[in-house]
């Protein structure tokens, strides 16, 4: 599984380089603060600061990728003790992100 997080990391990687190589060649390389409602939007329009933001939410949902899909593993498995630990982690990570913004 470990798969996961070099393809994770290396997407996020590239879509914040395509982020800051926009942003340079447009002369906007600035601070530009960005909520979790405007990203699609700003991607989709082409803004730079769009893009790296994207490449942030993906670095960001790689772990919670990782923690699923050794839940969907241990289930197949049939192994049931460490899909129940891999639910409860990932229940913890939502509720993180839940509870963490508030």
């Amino acid at each position: 599984m470990a798969w996961a997080l070099r393809a994770g990391v290396a997407v996020a990687c590239l879509v914040m380089a395509v982020g800051l190589v926009a942003a340079v060649g447009r002369g906007r390389l600035r601070q530009h603060s960005v909520t979790p409602n405007e990203i699609w939007g700003l991607v989709a329009g082409g803004h730079p600061s769009g893009i790296m933001a994207l490449g942030l939410v993906v670095l960001v949902a790689t772990p919670m990728l990782r923690v699923l899909l050794l839940a969907a593993g241990f289930t197949v498995a049939r192994d049931w003790r460490f899909a129940a630990v891999a639910v409860g982690v990932a229940i913890m990570l939502v509720l993180g992100l839940v509870l963490g913004g508030a």
